[in-house]
């Protein structure tokens, strides 16, 4: 029987203990998830305002009425005064004191990010542009019909929107006329309307929102704006004041959990949205906001359009695939 040498057993001695040190320690921790980034983008916060029904009256809805005083801004957001079911209307700071107001409607069916690939019959169409009412298609964001109107509104403006649905229901389709007020005027302005197929509907969804869409100076600087009062218009003309809303919120990046910098609340007999920079948060999302009961009921708007044309888009111009920017 061959021996072991001194140095090869020294050497099966230290194999054997570093096989059985494998064999007993501790299984490795997972890595940690990535700390979330530092973000730039505020989050998207929204008040959703009941339907008609829910306040005891009956629909259908055919008016929304809405104003909005804005508290802070910087470039890159949009306050979005009176949103329903298929689009949105209101106003946004883009860029070098850039402003705009902005109505625009989504296709009837379409394609989710290319505008171009929509039919011509499921498009919505613009049949009527006020002057000097820049309107055309979007996509990226769903497809649809936009229009765009240079306006240098002031931080601390009222400014007030005035939503119209008329339903065709032999040509199942909706029209949808989104008209602003001039105050140096004195006089409502007709943006555009839009004739969106695919269904006759009155209004349902009525909503505001606010949005960072750029991420500019999120952490530096916050966006704030005041809604109300709010009214939706019964078929009949009747008027009726919306004296409450439901707060929620959405992440800049689905990825990550919402932000704690944005805020709701009441400011006398308005509704308050704030978001970004240092914003503490005391009322968060999902949350009712209810204003006070006042005194003296609320006067319902007195609105006087001016005559316009229902169109005065040519026809092969309705649905043409012009991409139009602010």
């Amino acid at each position: 029987m061959r021996l072991i040498s001194a140095l090869t057993l020294t050497i099966l001695l230290v194999l054997v203990a570093n096989l059985s040190a494998e064999k007993t320690a501790a299984p490795a921790k997972p890595k940690a998830p990535a700390a979330e980034p530092p973000s730039r983008r505020a989050d998207s916060i929204h008040i959703a305002y009941p339907q008609i029904k829910e306040m005891g009256k009956r629909p259908p809805v055919v008016g929304f009425y809405n104003e909005i005083q804005i508290k802070q801004t910087c470039s890159g957001t949009f306050f979005m005064a009176a949103g329903f079911q298929h689009g949105y209307f209101g106003v946004q700071d883009l860029r070098n004191d850039k402003r705009v107001v902005i109505f625009s409607c989504w296709d009837g069916k379409g394609d989710p990010i290319d505008p171009r690939k929509v039919k011509p019959d499921r498009r919505t169409r613009v049949i009527y542009k006020g002057k000097d009412v820049r309107a055309g298609r979007f996509g990226g964001e769903g497809t649809g019909a936009q229009s765009f109107y240079s306006y240098s509104w002031k931080v601390g403006e009222t400014l007030k929107f005035y939503l119209q649905a008329t339903p065709l229901p032999k040509e199942n389709a909706t029209r949808y006329t989104g008209w602003f007020y001039l105050a140096k005027e004195k006089a409502w302005k007709k943006i555009a309307t839009f004739q969106r197929p695919g269904s006759a509907n009155t209004l349902h969804g009525h909503h505001s929102f606010l949005e960072d869409f750029t991420g500019h100076a999120a952490d530096k600087h916050p966006r704030e704006m005041l809604c109300g009062p709010a009214w939706l218009q019964h078929a009949g003309g009747e008027w009726f004041h919306i004296p409450f809303a439901k707060t929620s919120q959405s992440p800049r990046n689905h990825r990550y959990p919402l932000l704690k910098n944005t805020d709701f609340g009441i400011a006398g007999n308005l509704f308050r949205m704030t978001t970004g920079a240092l914003t503490k948060q005391i009322i968060g999302p999902g949350q009712w906001l209810k204003l006070p009961k006042a005194k003296i009921a609320p006067k319902a708007p007195e609105i006087k359009l001016p005559k316009e044309p229902d169109i005065n888009v040519p026809e092969n111009q309705q649905a043409a695939n012009i991409r139009t920017r602010p």
